[in-house]
């Protein structure tokens, strides 16, 4: 079922090495074609995994924040993982709705 799916894909998230590595202020905005990141930090990777865990996307920021088109994306619930120096800093659930017509 999607809720066993979802926690096995968290539990895959590693826990930081350096607990002061823990971001704070990384924001996420969901608009109709695009996704917003901000408040990460250039070099960050950014994944977008499915709910059993496979890696759909994956982009690297080159500044605090980074614009993800999300047009070729299915409708569904995906995961978004921000890692940096291999460390998985944050995981959130990512919405991405049916197109409206």
């Amino acid at each position: 079922n999607t809720l066993a799916a979802l926690d096995f894909a968290y539990s895959q998230t590693e826990p930081v090495a350096n607990p002061a590595e823990k971001i704070q202020d990384t924001e996420l905005y969901s608009g109709a074609a695009q996704l917003l990141l901000r408040g990460i930090a250039a070099g960050d990777q950014i994944r977008i995994l499915s709910l059993t865990g496979s890696v759909i996307k994956l982009y690297y920021s080159t500044s605090n924040s980074i614009i993800i088109e999300n047009s070729d994306l299915p409708p569904g619930m995906f995961l978004l993982q921000l890692f940096r120096n291999k460390n998985c800093l944050w995981t959130t659930k990512v919405i991405i709705p049916n197109p409206v017509s």
